[in-house]
C-alpha cells in the first residue's frame, strides 16, 4: 500500500471513533482532509498536520472511553507521520 492509501484508510478509521456528539467538530475537520486525499490534493496533509499543537488542538481533545483514547492516539500518532512525510516528499 502506497502512503497515501495508507493515510486514508487510517483516516477512515479515525473517522469512525470520532463519530459521536462530543468530537463532531474533529470529525468534520478530518472529513475535509479526506475529501482532499483522496483527490490526491495534499492540502489534506496540510489540513491534519495543523491540527497539531497549540491551544485546542486535536493533540489536546481525548474521548471518554479509555481504551477508544489509546486507539485514538495510536491512530494519532501514525496519520501525523505520515501526513508529515507525504507533506515534505509533495511541497
Amino acid at each position: 500500500m502506497d502512503k497515501i492509501a495508507e493515510l486514508i484508510a487510517y483516516t477512515e478509521e479515525m473517522l469512525t471513533l470520532l463519530d459521536n456528539e462530543e468530537s463532531r467538530n474533529w470529525y468534520e475537520w478530518f472529513e475535509k482532509a479526506l475529501v482532499e486525499l483522496k483527490k490526491s490534493d495534499v492540502d489534506g496533509c496540510k489540513r491534519i498536520l495543523s491540527a497539531n499543537g497549540g491551544m485546542c488542538s486535536y493533540n489536546d481533545f481525548s474521548l471518554k472511553d479509555y481504551k477508544l483514547e489509546q486507539h485514538r492516539e495510536a491512530l494519532w500518532d501514525k496519520v501525523f507521520v505520515l501526513a508529515s512525510e507525504l507533506w515534505k516528499e509533495n511541497k
